[in-house]
């Protein structure tokens, strides 16, 4: 099927709800498995976690810490939405890891949906549907899925708004002017993306307006799509969703929360590569083709149709969603793979709409560009399964029936969909990327990453402190080996210490507790001066927000007559 053309939205046919019910299904045999497998992972997810678990336990809703710090970061929406989980499913501020991350895999599938039900609207319901199922098989989303922190959510504001918008966008270029319940409904979504994550969703959607503006100059439909906007009433939706929340946290902070969250963690990635993550320009694009995959192969090769056809309404709205912003983000110096995930719907309909109308016109450089996306396409998905194999190879000292399954299946799904690409075959090419992708997901979180226990010692420190009988120390200190993960797994009066306070602590505070890294064990013997403790246990691992080995032993004061 054609992509629509200049005539205006292509009403979409029948079946949209069954379409529906099918990529819920998806979404979650994509998600679910590994949701409760994988161990707590550093160190954001466990910050956000536990920074929630401690409003459950203070019934403080306004203010966010973790342990006794502020985290003025972010604002309060993620906190809100982990909280609701956790009210939800009644297990209290104890509920395990997977109960914190339900907003996200929630998050993810709402994208979904709103992808295909209202982009089909105006892209057509094939490109839509097509679009939604790689959204839903795309790498970054199967990780911020199962991950406990705010991108999966953002990814749902921002959807939800630019669909919206683009819905309206359609509307206008046919004439007609939107009545109000899809604007405000735009605007709620800029709302909570801001109660998420601050300025990100309202940047987008305000470049990806501009640039319509400017595009559309002289064609006699701005104003019409201005005034179908309701920008001023919009707003007002955005202030009235925002503005408690952040009037009381700067009344309580002394206005310390946006000092820290604009001045601390904005200005510096605007500025500088932060927290050490800098990089040149050009590695977004290159980094799509990993966290986009399977997906991305669509995507590159459809961008000269996509240029192409840049006069179409759906195709304008969708590079004026994209293009700008990706571009302005590959500018900024701190970079992450997946701080471009807002922009990755859009490409996706470029991409699909591409597919299905043939990717005309092709040329010779068309054609040399073509090879080179196919042959990345083949590596990426031959990478992660050879990587994952790998993975459960050198930690389970041999080759597994996970590491096998995930290997055979991104060489099968990778070669089917190599071939059918070639031949054309763009709707069975792109279900065998999308089943592919969910076989292979389903090997990696559900069998070979929590598999791989030496890449996380917070658990097995858990179950050695369970094992020892010591969880209720009156005191428990942890010297070196100081992962938000390890505070989320045993309690948030877990504090780090030096080695000078953690032998204090065992000397002043009878039945304390202490672990200590082997890195920091000999100062710590130092100030021990003589004081004879016993070795409940070692967990040995590797501390992956590092990359390196790590030994930790779990220490008590050796009481007078103890044998």
């Amino acid at each position: 099927m054609a992509a629509p053309t200049e005539r205006g939205p292509q009403a979409p046919r029948h079946g949209g709800l069954l379409r529906l019910a099918v990529l819920a299904l998806l979404c979650l045999a994509m998600f679910l498995p590994g949701l409760a497998a994988l161990p707590p992972t550093d160190r954001d997810e466990s910050r956000f976690a536990q920074a929630t678990r401690q409003m459950v336990e203070t019934g403080d809703y306004v203010d966010i810490r973790f342990q006794d710090v502020p985290r003025h970061k972010k604002p309060v929406g993620i906190y809100w939405l982990q909280s609701a989980a956790v009210a939800v499913v009644g297990e209290g501020a104890e509920s395990p890891i997977w109960v914190y991350r339900l907003p996200s895999m929630l998050g993810i599938l709402g994208a979904v949906l709103l992808l295909y039900g209202f982009g089909r609207r105006y892209a057509g319901d094939d490109v839509a549907f097509g679009a939604a199922t790689l959204l839903a098989a795309a790498l970054v989303c199967n990780i911020e899925a199962r991950l406990a922190k705010t991108d999966a959510m953002l990814l749902f504001a921002t959807l939800g708004a630019l669909v919206l918008f683009g819905r309206i966008y359609a509307r206008a270029v046919a004439g007609q002017l939107s009545g109000w319940g899809l604007p405000l409904l735009a605007w709620g979504f800029v709302g909570l993306g801001v109660l998420i994550k601050g300025p990100i969703t309202p940047l987008v959607a305000a470049l990806a307006i501009v640039a319509l503006l400017i595009a559309d100059r002289g064609l006699g439909r701005n104003l019409v799509f201005l005034r179908a906007l309701r920008i001023l009433p919009g707003l007002l939706v955005v202030a009235a969703m925002a503005a408690p929340w952040l009037v009381a946290i700067s009344l309580r902070t002394q206005g310390a929360f946006l000092a820290d969250s604009v001045g601390g963690d904005l200005v510096p990635k605007l500025l500088g590569g932060e927290e050490s993550h800098g990089a040149p320009p050009g590695y977004y694009f290159l980094t799509m083709a990993g966290m986009l995959w399977p997906g991305a192969v669509l995507v590159g090769l459809g961008l000269p149709w996509a240029v192409m056809k840049r006069r179409e309404p759906w195709v304008r709205f969708c590079l004026a969603w994209a293009v700008p912003g990706f571009l302005l983000f590959e500018l900024v110096p701190t970079k992450l793979p997946h701080y471009t995930l807002p922009y990755f719907p859009a490409l996706l309909l470029l991409g699909v709409g591409a597919a299905l109308d043939g990717f005309r016109p092709v040329t010779r450089l068309g054609r040399m560009w073509r090879l080179l996306m196919l042959f990345t396409f083949g590596a990426v998905g031959l990478a992660l399964g050879l990587g994952l194999a790998g993975l459960e190879w050198h930690f389970a000292g041999g080759p597994g029936l996970a590491g096998i399954f995930a290997a055979a299946v991104a060489l099968a799904a990778t070669g089917a969909a190599l071939v059918l690409l070639h031949r054309q075959a763009i709707r069975r090419a792109i279900a065998v990327m999308v089943i592919g992708g969910a076989a292979l997901y389903a090997a990696a979180f559900a069998a070979i990453l929590p598999g791989a226990t030496a890449l996380w010692p917070a658990p097995a420190l858990r179950a050695a402190l369970d094992a020892a009988g010591v969880m209720d120390a009156p005191a428990l200190r942890v010297v070196g080996y100081a992962e938000p993960s390890l505070v989320f797994l045993t309690r948030t009066d877990m504090i780090t210490a030096s080695p000078e306070e953690a032998a204090a602590v065992l000397r002043d505070v009878p039945g304390a507790v202490v672990l200590v890294e082997a890195a920091w064990r000999a100062p710590f013997d130092a100030a021990l001066a003589g004081l004879a403790v016993e070795d409940l246990g070692h967990v040995e691992g590797i501390n992956v927000s590092r990359g390196k080995p790590v030994d930790v032993a779990i220490l008590r004061r050796v009481v007078s007559g103890t044998p």
